[in-house]
Order: structure tokens, then sequence, then C-alpha cells
């Protein structure tokens, strides 16, 4: 039996699971290598991110997207693409409110992602420890970079 299976999923866990899946659906629909199936038929976007993920998945076995490197690379991009995002509203709240709170949002940020990779993904989905550092350093180190320039 799985840690928290016999568990009731709390509201706040539903609506989670459905921000975290609409989050891998802009992964799955923003997918920008084309893949080529077995008819040869050229896929783009998401059924190009489908069928690499089965692909990977049915040679590499569970959680292909650690082990499949444009899955992974692209992952790892929309990472920080999601850091800048954060950092750019850390700069927009320095603009009008200063300090603390342009302070505030980014160590929130790295304490919100580190619960998330080092918690939630390796326990909930069994998130390898080692893919859950590369995650967290991608999200981390931008909005470290940030800190310390605003603190220098």
């Amino acid at each position: 039996m799985k840690l928290f299976e016999h568990h009731q999923q709390s509201k706040f866990g539903t609506r989670f699971s459905k921000f975290r899946g609409s989050l891998h659906l802009i992964a799955q629909r923003t997918y920008p290598f084309m893949e080529l199936n077995e008819k040869g038929e050229k896929l783009y976007l998401d059924q190009a991110y489908i069928y690499r993920y089965k692909k990977c998945e049915a040679t590499l076995g569970k959680m292909p997207n650690m082990k499949c490197h444009r899955i992974f690379l692209w992952e790892q991009f929309l990472h920080l693409w999601g850091a800048i995002l954060f950092w750019a509203l850390a700069v927009i709240i320095d603009l009008f409110v200063r300090t603390p709170w342009n302070l505030i949002l980014p160590l929130l940020v790295i304490l919100y992602f580190a619960f998330q990779e080092f918690y939630i993904d390796h326990i909930k989905y069994h998130q390898r420890l080692l893919r859950s550092l590369i995650d967290w350093i991608i999200w981390g180190i931008p909005l470290i970079i940030y800190i310390l320039i605003v603190l220098l």
C-alpha cells in the first residue's frame, strides 16, 4: 500500500493536483521538438510530447521524463522560465512597494519549491531525489541570484 493512499484527498489537494496538471499541460502543449511516428507522420506540440513520453515509457519504464533527454531539457527550460517570471514579478514589486516585499516573494518561492520538490514530488509522485535536486536548483539559482543582487 502506498503512503497516503488510504486518505481521502482534501479540497486543497484536489486544487493542487489540478494546478499541477495545468502546469504539466503547459509543458505538453508547448513542446518544441518535432517527432516522427511509425507511419512517418510529423507530430508537433502536445502530440509530439505524448508520443515521445509513451515511447520513452515503453523502453525506459516509469517516470521517463527524467531519462528522456528531450522531455527533461524542455521541462528544465520551463522551470528556468518560471523562475525568471518570478524574478520579474519581484522587480515589479520592488518598483512599487520596495523592501522587504521584494525579498519575501523570492524567499517564499524558494521555500515552496523546496517543499514541493523534496516532499510532495518525492512522497506523492515517487520522484527520485536527484530529479528533485536538479529541479530545485533550476528554480532556485535565478531567485538566489536576484536576492544577492538586491542585498548587495
